[in-house]
């Protein structure tokens, strides 16, 4: 399972947790239910939970909050997971290995995966829109991952 199914995964078993389904999680709804689950210490976990998450000292977790800290709890793990994504997707098409890809790069690679030459510049011109913020006509791990983990607001390293 990648590093994101997981951290979905794990995000939504403590929405889960909200047994009134107000949208938010109090200390005893988050002990009951790590109590329910066997965890090791739950009053202590739930406490050091509340402690980093519960930004506004309200009590309780908005799902907002848990995102949140979820991601800066993991935000190094994140950042791995993001640059071996990356990477991925850079490898084949990354003609001279330089960690960057240009147009010319992505295009000889999908027109080489059987991408008629229209469909792929079309395609080409719509990544560097969204993804090329510099717009210098290429495409960096840097901007990539920014792109790849936008919805995650996570700070690229």
């Amino acid at each position: 399972m990648n590093f994101f199914k997981k951290l979905c995964r794990i995000l939504n078993e403590i929405i889960r947790t909200d047994s009134d389904f107000n949208q938010s999680i109090t200390l005893q709804e988050l002990i009951a239910d790590l109590k329910n689950k066997k965890a090791k210490n739950p009053v202590g976990t739930a406490v050091a939970v509340f402690r980093d998450a519960d930004k506004n000292k309200n009590g309780k977790l908005t799902y907002e909050e848990i995102r949140n800290w979820a991601i800066t709890k993991n935000s190094n793990a994140i950042n791995d997971a993001l640059t071996k994504e990356v990477n991925e997707i850079l490898s084949p098409m990354d003609k001279d290995n330089d960690g960057n890809l240009t147009a010319g790069e992505m295009l000889d690679y999908f027109v080489k995966q059987g991408l008629k030459l229209n469909d792929a510049c079309e395609m080409i011109k719509s990544y560097f829109e969204q993804v090329d913020k510099d717009s210098d006509g290429i495409l960096t791990v840097c901007e990539l991952k920014k792109f790849i983990g936008a919805d995650l607001q996570v700070p690229s390293q």
